[in-house]
């Protein structure tokens, strides 16, 4: 039987595992440091009401690099993903129950936008300092409840 906290545990897992390319003992070893802690203990994650609300890459000890897997979206409380200075190129499928996305200096390309374009919650989407080229596609209207928006194609507060 797989409670709540076991699959939480595992997306994590999956996670750090498909973007920590490089150093994986290192990653175990650090992973394991966080065994008898709560999720909502461990660095790069903040909770709201006990579920992770919000997860950042600011302060961890590894570089990101990939592809964010679609799992995160049985991380069902997840608002919030500020993924900036890694090496992100892209996100596998919409994570739809967020509001908020900054995968700024990274290396994120135009054919990772109609993915973006599909998470109809996003209220800021921040993609400066990526790989992207060209105009703005017509998806980027599905985005009803977007306020901010940067990136180097444009900027604006909506």
């Amino acid at each position: 039987h797989t409670t709540p906290r076991m699959q939480t545990r595992y997306v994590l897992a999956l996670f750090y595992f498909s973007l920590v390319q490089y150093d994986w003992p290192r990653l175990k070893r650090d992973l394991n440091m966080y065994y008898d802690q709560h999720e909502c203990n461990w660095q790069g994650i903040v909770c709201r009401d006990g579920e992770i609300s919000k997860l950042y890459s600011g302060g961890l000890p590894w570089i990101l690099e990939g592809t964010i897997p679609s799992e995160l979206n049985h991380l069902t409380g997840l608002q919030e993903l500020e993924l900036s200075f890694e090496k992100i190129s892209g996100i596998e499928a919409p994570i739809h129950q967020l509001y908020s996305l900054n995968i700024s200096q990274n290396n994120v390309q135009s054919d990772s936008l109609p993915v973006i374009f599909e998470m109809t919650n996003l209220e800021t989407l921040d993609l400066f300092s990526n790989l992207l080229n060209g105009t703005l596609p017509q998806e980027m209207d599905n985005l009803r409840n977007l306020s901010k928006f940067s990136s180097a194609i444009g900027e604006a507060v909506l």
